[in-house]
């Protein structure tokens, strides 16, 4: 096969694929500020909704716009919220230890291998005064 490649030149816009590591943190880090931050090109996966679902629960504002995130902080946090993290070890991995330094009391629940996936150590952190 022969290939021939010339100089040219290429207009328009690239937008980077979303990254849902990235967009995990900045989803928490935003829903810890007061007041709003918008945060673009987050993407819809179902980790990072299972994050906004948690982060909603405990008291931010958090709706999705076209792959955007408006996020407003939370002012007080909900105590005994139900934290879904669907099969998100992500989610539940973070937002662990965020509930413990918010100081409210919330169940975790979670579906599929999420539920045997090892968190011992973590728990076990945790609760170490």
């Amino acid at each position: 096969m022969v290939v021939e490649v010339s100089k040219s030149e290429y207009f328009g816009k690239v937008i980077a694929v979303p990254s849902k590591s990235y967009a995990h943190r900045l989803l928490i880090s935003a829903s810890l500020k007061k007041g709003k931050t918008v945060i673009k090109n987050v993407g819809e996966s179902l980790d990072v909704l299972a994050t906004v679902n948690c982060l909603n629960s405990l008291g931010a504002k958090i709706s999705l716009k076209k792959g955007n995130a408006i996020v407003y902080g939370i002012e007080k946090p909900n105590d005994n919220a139900i934290l879904d993290a669907g099969e998100s070890g992500s989610t539940l991995r973070f937002l662990l230890p965020i509930v413990c330094a918010l100081g409210v009391k919330a169940e975790f629940q979670g579906r599929g291998r999420l539920l045997k996936r090892p968190n011992d150590k973590l728990i076990e952190t945790l609760n170490t005064n």
